[in-house]
């Protein structure tokens, strides 16, 4: 048993003559990710609003035509954040006005991990200012999932067996009952950053963590 985990408590719900023992199973699946998320967009400020908007429109359009262009399925950008908001700065004690700050930042969705710098430098040529929130994923989780739940199944039954042989005890391999615990996990990469146009964006291929977890309880005699 992991001692990181509480300790088990006995399931009223088995019915059964015999004693059981309680453990837990825990699968991990590292793999390349095929899938990666950015979060690019346009930060602009003027005296006012209109004059703020204008120019974030017209850069925004600009970087939207430019991730089209690199064949970027339009349902794979959308629309993260619009927001407009006043600036002050705080002089002599004073709260001064300043203008406006328009933020406009745009989910993009990749299936070609390689080609990801590209898509920052393209952005950057055609007015992007800001990037945050990069995260790598899988494009077909479930399937890998599976795969971890498989593993943490064994685990389980490893433990068992160990147990098993140090007691001196006869165990039944079949388990009387397996719980899921653990929903699917993939451990991302994040990095915001003011995008600034100074040569080729390096972003390099993560691995991703597919984690599943699961109580099985086993009979022995």
């Amino acid at each position: 048993m992991n001692s990181s985990y509480p300790f088990p408590k006995w399931d009223e719900n088995i019915k059964t003559s015999k004693p059981v023992m309680e453990l837990y199973g825990d699968g991990e699946l590292t793999i390349d990710a095929d899938e990666i998320s950015l979060t690019i967009g346009v930060i602009t400020e003027g005296p006012d609003v209109k004059t703020a908007s204008a120019e974030n429109a017209r850069r925004s359009t600009q970087v939207l035509n430019a991730l089209l262009n690199l064949g970027i399925p339009s349902n794979q950008i959308e629309t993260l954040v619009y927001t407009i908001q006043p600036i002050y700065a705080y002089e002599n004690g004073q709260s001064i006005f300043k203008g406006f700050r328009v933020e406009h930042l745009f989910r993009v969705i990749i299936n070609d991990v390689q080609s990801a710098g590209n898509v920052y430098d393209a952005a950057i040529r055609n007015g992007a200012n800001f990037a945050r929130d990069i995260s790598f994923d899988v494009s077909n989780p479930k399937a890998f999932y599976l795969k971890a739940l498989t593993i943490a199944y064994q685990d389980g039954i490893r433990k068992a067996v160990t147990l098993a042989q140090q007691m001196g005890v006869r165990l039944n391999p079949v388990p009387v009952k397996v719980v899921e615990l653990k929903e699917r996990e993939i451990a991302p990469l994040y990095k915001t950053q003011m995008l600034q146009a100074a040569g080729p964006t390096p972003i390099q291929q993560q691995k991703v963590a597919i984690n599943a977890q699961m109580k099985i309880w086993f009979c022995y005699s």
